[in-house]
């Protein structure tokens, strides 16, 4: 075409009056027409086309400003991941209050227990002030007309076909070397097409929310009240004697909350707007103040193991048994400054002796009142004597305390001064004398069964210097040949001299023992003419029973 034009141009210059220009035989005429219309249409096209668009743009303002006008959000516009086209602020207030106005919080406690509350029950709120009202106002008419044309093309359904999948170009490029390229250009085109939109349509609000916080405080305190009362308090790590030593026996956790540190978590996580609490935190919990790990428990635990090794079984009447060991040696270690465990001979002495003196106390029992089934008289009450159970206290306290101080391991009796002779018969056994006095008869059972029954002659009754003392005791001892004297008068003689064959002493100078001198026993004799206190006997019976008895044999008289 240039150099078409530059022959024109020179035939022009050229001055040859035999050409004219516009004839029909000229051979340029068709190409230089063709190049004016072309011209000419650029012209008509960048005319209309600028036209169009200044005609668009106008129409486009004036939309824009009567969409702004309506006080609606333009197309494609969302908020808070919502659509929010068409809606007016308040409408969009309306619907983030119902949002996020549905407000209801969990509590979880330690126990396992699950409460919940609503925000309605004290007065939960969602405010965003003027923030969708500012928004709305300040849209503009970039992002006017990006919404306009993202409606405009999905409406065409261009939108669809702008995805690399669906273009037709896509299937066309399938398999050429271009495939990769398109794709990557759609790509970017559609990142910076997300990208733009974001910035200009897709925003999010932020509020605020209010409630009532007395009543919110008022129903926590309702809910901490109703916990204290099945509330478990903590339980500070303790020292147990188990299976022969001593172990720290963890802290117990418990239940027990802090009123005021719960209700102020529940206020703060309500303020943030958090839905779920767990109260189960340390810090919301009363604690145990001594835990498993306590260093002066642990040294505590570590002394009394070696103290442990202290077993004393006492074997006590009718089968039982009493233990004296760490747990309660570990009540009588003295402590330093520094709360350290150690033994104090001086001071665990003390202890000792305090412990001897309630095992006598439980022990003794010497003239103390038991039942005793009698022959005629049937069940009765004898108390007094000498027979019976005593500590000796002095012997107990030196074996026991050499025995704590040894760290021994033993099983023994008491050590007594005296003690009953069985455990049946509360004490008494089943080998015994009973002296009845009221019916003057005396019985003597051997293993359960009579060996021989007497009557007997007992101390005048109408003379009180000279009844017979009930009670139970044992003999001393038995002598033949004995001669029995009363009180020593002034001129060195005595009050009475009785030669006896058979003499078993049994409470001071009463015993058993035959009376040679009367010719008769039982009855009523003893009202007004009996002994100073002596049983006397038949010869032959008080020669079979000096003949079997021993000195463990109780003798239980009464009246």
């Amino acid at each position: 075409m240039e150099s078409t034009l530059e022959n024109l141009n020179g035939m022009l210059l050229s001055g040859n009056p035999d050409d004219s220009y516009g004839k029909a035989s000229d051979p340029l005429e068709g190409p230089v027409t063709k190049v004016r219309k072309a011209h000419y249409m650029l012209k008509f096209f960048l005319i209309v086309t600028a036209l169009s668009c200044a005609g668009f743009s106008a129409w486009a303002y004036r939309e824009y400003k009567a969409a702004l006008a309506e006080g609606t959000f333009f197309y494609g516009m969302r908020i808070n991941g919502a659509d929010s086209a068409g809606l007016t602020p308040a409408q969009v207030n309306d619907r983030l209050r119902e949002e996020h106005g549905r407000y209801e919080f969990a509590m979880t406690f330690r126990d396992g227990t699950r409460l919940s509350m609503d925000g309605k029950e004290f007065g939960y709120a969602y405010l965003t002030g003027n923030v969708v009202e500012n928004l709305q106002k300040s849209q503009t008419f970039r992002t006017f007309l990006l919404g306009y044309w993202e409606k405009l093309l999905a409406e065409r359904g261009f939108l669809r076909k702008m995805d690399p999948a669906n273009f037709p170009a896509a299937k066309i490029l399938r398999k050429s070397q271009w495939v990769e390229k398109y794709r990557n250009w759609a790509a970017s085109l559609h990142e910076k097409y997300a990208g733009l939109k974001k910035k200009e349509q897709d925003f999010t609000v932020g509020g605020v929310t209010q409630f009532d916080r007395e009543i919110l405080r008022e129903k926590l305190f309702r809910i901490t009240d109703d916990m204290e009362k099945r509330a478990v308090a903590p339980q500070d790590a303790y020292l147990d004697y188990i299976d022969g030593e001593f172990a720290i026996v963890p802290e117990t956790a418990g239940n027990k909350l802090k009123a005021e540190a719960f209700v102020s978590r529940v206020m703060e996580a309500v303020e943030r707007g958090e839905t779920e609490v767990a109260a189960d935190v340390p810090e919301l919990y009363f604690e145990a103040s001594l835990k498993k790990d306590n260093n002066q428990l642990v040294q505590e635990r570590d002394t009394l193991n070696n103290l442990a090794k202290v077993n004393i079984v006492y074997e006590l009447p009718d089968s039982r048994i009493q233990v004296l060991d760490g747990r309660t040696v570990r009540n009588w270690l003295s402590v330093d400054n520094d709360g350290n465990r150690y033994v104090a001979e001086n001071e665990i002495r003390d202890y000792i002796e305090e412990y001897v003196d309630g095992l006598a106390n439980e022990l003794n029992n010497v003239g103390a009142d038991r039942s005793f089934v009698s022959t005629l008289q049937g069940e009765i009450k004898v108390s007094g004597g000498t027979y019976g159970r005593q500590l000796n206290k002095t012997a107990e306290i030196k074996q026991l305390t050499e025995e704590i101080l040894n760290k021994k391991t033993v099983k023994r009796e008491p050590v007594y001064l005296v003690k009953e002779v069985a455990d049946e018969n509360n004490g008494i056994g089943n080998t015994y004398i009973e002296i009845d006095l009221t019916h003057q008869k005396l019985w003597y059972y051997i293993n359960g069964e009579l060996f021989l029954d007497t009557p007997l002659v007992s101390g005048t009754a109408n003379v009180k210097s000279r009844r017979t003392p009930g009670g139970i005791y044992t003999m001393y001892y038995k002598e033949r040949n004995r001669v029995l004297r009363g009180q020593r008068r002034p001129d060195g003689t005595y009050e009475y001299e009785s030669p006896v064959t058979y003499w078993m002493p049994f409470n001071g100078g009463i015993g058993l023992h035959d009376a040679s001198w009367r010719g008769r026993f039982g009855g009523s004799i003893y009202l007004t003419s009996g002994s100073h206190g002596c049983i006397n006997l038949p010869r032959a019976k008080a020669e079979a029973i000096f003949n079997v008895i021993d000195k463990n044999v109780p003798i239980v008289v009464f009246y």
